[in-house]
C-alpha cells in the first residue's frame, strides 16, 4: 500500500512540476495586439444604412434634374407617358429618337 502511495506522490509531483512549467511558459509569451481591435469599430448596419441613403439621394438629385425633360420629350415625340430616366439619359447622350420606340402613340 506505502509503494502505492509513493508512486502516486511521485505522479503528483511530476503533474505539479509540469503544470509550473506551463504556467511559467505562459507567464513569459508576449502576447501581440490584434490589428484588427485597434481600427475604428463601424458597424455594418451602419455602413449599408448610409450606403443605402446615398444611394437613394443620388436617385432623387438625378429625377430631379431629369424631370423638366421628360413632360418636353413626351410632348416632343407623342410619349403615351412620361420617359424613365433611363431613357432620357440615353436620349441626352445619343440624341437617337430610337430611344423611344415602344412609348410611341399610335
Amino acid at each position: 500500500m506505502e509503494d502505492k502511495i509513493k508512486e502516486l506522490e511521485i505522479k503528483l509531483n511530476k503533474i505539479i512540476e509540469t503544470q509550473g512549467l506551463i504556467l511559467s511558459k505562459l507567464d513569459q509569451n508576449i502576447i501581440i495586439p490584434n490589428p484588427v481591435s485597434s481600427l475604428p469599430k463601424t458597424s455594418k448596419k451602419k455602413h449599408y444604412k448610409n450606403e443605402r441613403v446615398n444611394h437613394f439621394k443620388k436617385l432623387l438629385e438625378e429625377s430631379f434634374a431629369l424631370a423638366p425633360y421628360k413632360s418636353t420629350l413626351q410632348q416632343e415625340f407623342n410619349l403615351a407617358t412620361k420617359p424613365h430616366n433611363n431613357r432620357v439619359k440615353a436620349y441626352l447622350k445619343t440624341k437617337d429618337p430610337s430611344v423611344f420606340d415602344g412609348l410611341k402613340r399610335n
